[in-house]
């Protein structure tokens, strides 16, 4: 259940932070010719980025050593994965200029994903505080 709950989280914000980068990037003129199965791709993305994301995050870390070398793998597959993905759609050329473009708008999204999660995260902490406090300031 965990990990199904996990998928659905990280799907919706992925997802959303995708749009984001691909509005942006239209808006600059990055995506000339777009294909009308841009929301489709956008959502196989986010699915396909999702499940990464759920698989690698469902493991404890050990410690922050493990923690950091994670996030690394992770981005390093997310890249691979999208830099796959974004060829095959025709978003970048299949090429090193395509591959770096496609690594720097992974690393925006994963940015913005971390800040989505740790805000998350932060509410349902600080909520879980205040009800631990109160539930021992009562005894």
């Amino acid at each position: 259940m965990r990990f199904i709950r996990g998928f659905l989280n990280f799907f919706t914000t992925i997802t959303v932070c995708i749009l984001i980068v691909v509005a942006i990037s239209c808006s600059l003129g990055d995506y000339d010719g777009m294909s009308e199965s841009i929301l489709w791709d956008i959502l196989l993305s986010g699915a396909v980025t999702a499940l990464v994301t759920a698989a690698v995050y469902s493991v404890e870390f050990k410690s922050k050593k493990h923690f950091v070398f994670m996030t690394a793998v992770h981005y390093l597959l997310l890249s691979a994965v999208m830099i796959f993905l974004a060829a095959n759609f025709g978003w970048i050329s299949p090429d090193i200029g395509g591959a770096l473009g496609m690594m720097f708008d992974v690393a925006v999204v994963y940015v913005m994903v971390f800040i989505i999660s740790y805000i998350i995260s932060k509410k349902e902490a600080d909520k879980l505080n205040d009800a631990l406090e109160k539930k021992y300031r009562d005894r």
